[in-house]
């Protein structure tokens, strides 16, 4: 558990024990007073889970497959080496290999 979990849950205690107030709570973690109460109502003394975000310890939706990576990274310490992620997409190395597209919003600017 980080440090940062750890504050939260001191802080979240402490409010729903009545030592500290909402506003105080929501100050001190740098959140709303709703999240606080949000919060509290999650709050078990018991068992820490509830601190945890949802998406921890699973992988992202958008990392590559083991296969892929691979592939890039050879590509990058080999033929293409001393090329950054921009150029290697530009000759469309990472794109034949299945690589997912960039952002939509992002523009190469070369």
């Amino acid at each position: 558990m980080s440090q940062k979990q750890m504050q939260r849950m001191k802080v979240v205690a402490s409010a729903t024990e009545g030592r500290t107030s909402v506003a105080e709570a929501a100050e001190l973690l740098g959140v709303s007073a709703r999240q606080v109460k949000r919060l509290k109502r999650e709050y078990d003394a018991e068992d820490a889970g509830w601190v945890q975000h949802g998406n921890q310890g699973r992988r992202p939706a958008n990392a590559l497959s083991d296969g892929i990576r691979q592939q890039v990274i050879e590509l990058a310490k080999g033929k293409y080496a001393g090329f950054n992620d921009s150029h290697l997409r530009k000759i469309g190395k990472i794109g034949k290999i299945g690589a997912p597209p960039r952002h939509p919003g992002y523009r190469d600017k070369c």
